[in-house]
């Protein structure tokens, strides 16, 4: 699907700070905030990225997910990643995509559940089976760069080009761009119904359907647009639904319909009378094998069980098995250099997953022989995100923990002997208020107590993080040098990712 499509789109669009709405929305509201992600489309626009890019160190594609997971898991949301199934790929004739026993989706799959975050394998499109879920309640928002989720009736979708970059600063906070069906029905520069999705989608699909396309030939991305807004769309989902002869005549009037908008621009709706286009359809217009997939996709309602999939809750993340996953499949060098790794990308993670664990009513057990990861000594200092109404705490915690875990899970790989004292012994990192005065109440209680300020936030407690750089108040991640550096408490921001 043409991605340009997005622009059609992209005005209604909502810009929220996705930590924000996963509090606000979410956890706020008794549940996480589910998103569900097609990961399919993932690992094909990462392939398709990297084919133009000169990437360095070993296993870049797999890399760029795991920067992406880390991310992710440092966010109050549970994510489900859905797969595509092997009927998908049957249908592919003539398209790229990825196979579902590719090395990459294997290593996802394995990455993913070391992380924690639930796997689903859709009985077909990844993008159907999302759309599908969303409507019923069972995710959210779908984050997907695949423009036919709107089309299989995607209630709200998420735009996270921010959170899933993987260049410096990694916990930069970041926006997202929240799509809603509503909001593209409504807002008067998009003007986009279910009918009007449907009928921008059969103008811009070309590739496998091009032949029966218009003549060959699509319409430029405003026309399609200016039709897509028009009865036409609605007429279009009317007929694409019916059946048999009944079909075949109604598309046919249909086709009809659209032959004279081309021609009079009886609706308004187009810039100009467009006759030459209108000689140009044809009677195979539009595809019915095209029509099928996107009103009558194969989803888990419809096909195997035909009842909606039980996806797995979020689990604490397993440092002792991603050790060894990294030792094997990146360069990120000694067992030292990735608990330095670790710290730097995924302590905000780690704590998420004690933040969670405390405050759910059925806790997970700890994983790692019962070492407290994130071991919290005090909070530092609080902070009101610009755009949230709730607190952040800066909290430090006793970090030596990870360490030898880490130096455990690959002492049998380890060559060299390890340093006789981590270089970082505390760690600093900002954690959502709700999440952390539910989990930790006594911390919270003692430092309002003893500074005399209040739980709830007031204005003079503002941050605004779009536009100030002060590095201090920044950084998401701040590690406090102990030990080699005793002469001074500096504070350093680890939040590169590049190797």
């Amino acid at each position: 699907m043409d991605s340009s499509l997005w622009n059609m789109v992209s005005s209604s669009s909502r810009s929220r700070f996705i930590e924000e709405l996963a509090i606000t929305e979410g956890y706020c509201n008794g549940r996480l905030y589910t998103i569900g992600i097609d990961i399919s489309a993932w690992i094909f626009d990462i392939q398709a990225m990297l084919v133009s890019t000169a990437a360095r160190g070993g296993n870049p594609e797999l890399r760029i997910i795991f920067y992406r997971l880390a991310r992710l898991s440092a966010i109050a949301v549970r994510p489900i990643f859905v797969f595509h199934g092997e009927a998908f790929q049957a249908n592919q004739k003539g398209r790229r995509f990825v196979a579902h026993d590719h090395y990459l989706v294997r290593t996802t799959k394995a990455l993913l559940q070391i992380f924690g975050f639930p796997i689903h394998v859709a009985p077909a499109s990844s993008a159907a089976e999302l759309a599908r879920m969303n409507e019923d309640g069972i995710v959210h928002a779908i984050v997907s760069d695949d423009f036919d989720v709107l089309v299989y009736g995607a209630q709200t979708v998420l735009r996270m080009q921010t959170i899933l970059q993987t260049s410096a600063r990694l916990f930069w906070k970041p926006t997202v761009a929240v799509l809603t069906a509503d909001g593209m029905r409504d807002d008067s520069r998009v003007r986009l119904n279910a009918g009007g999705l449907l009928l921008a989608a059969v103008l811009c699909s070309g590739e496998k359907y091009s032949a029966v396309d218009i003549h060959g030939r699509q319409p430029t991305l405003p026309i399609s647009h200016a039709l897509a807004r028009t009865h036409l769309g609605d007429g279009l989902l009317v007929s694409a639904k019916k059946v048999g002869q009944d079909r075949a005549q109604s598309l046919h009037q249909w086709r009809n319909a659209l032959k004279t908008e081309l021609r009079e621009n009886t609706s308004g709706s187009l810039p100009t009378q467009l006759p030459r286009l209108a000689g140009r359809i044809q009677d195979e217009f539009p595809d019915v094998s095209l029509l099928n997939s996107y009103v009558y996709p194969d989803t888990s309602w419809t096909s195997g069980s035909g009842a909606a999939p039980n996806v797995a809750t979020r689990s604490p993340l397993d440092v002792t098995a991603l050790a060894k996953f990294c030792n094997e499949h990146f360069l990120f060098g000694s067992a030292d250099d990735i608990v330095e790794k670790f710290r730097s990308v995924l302590w905000r993670g780690i704590g998420m997953d004690l933040l969670l664990r405390r405050t759910s009513p059925s806790p997970p057990p700890l994983l790692h022989h019962e070492i407290e990861l994130f071991d919290i000594l005090k909070i530092v200092r609080t902070r009101l995100h610009g755009s949230a109404e709730y607190l952040e705490y800066l909290v430090e915690a006793d970090a030596s923990g990870l360490q030898d875990i880490v130096q455990s899970a690959l002492s049998d790989l380890e060559e060299a002997a390890p340093r006789s004292a981590s270089p970082f012994a505390l760690i600093r990192t900002w954690l959502p208020g709700p999440l952390f005065q539910a989990a930790f109440p006594a911390h919270v209680k003692s430092f309002h107590s003893s500074n005399g300020t209040s739980m709830v936030p007031s204005a003079s407690d503002v941050i605004d993080l779009m536009e100030s750089d002060d590095e201090l108040d920044l950084s998401d991640v701040e590690l406090e040098i102990t030990g080699c550096h005793s002469d001074s408490d500096s504070i350093i921001d680890l939040v590169s990712d590049s190797d």
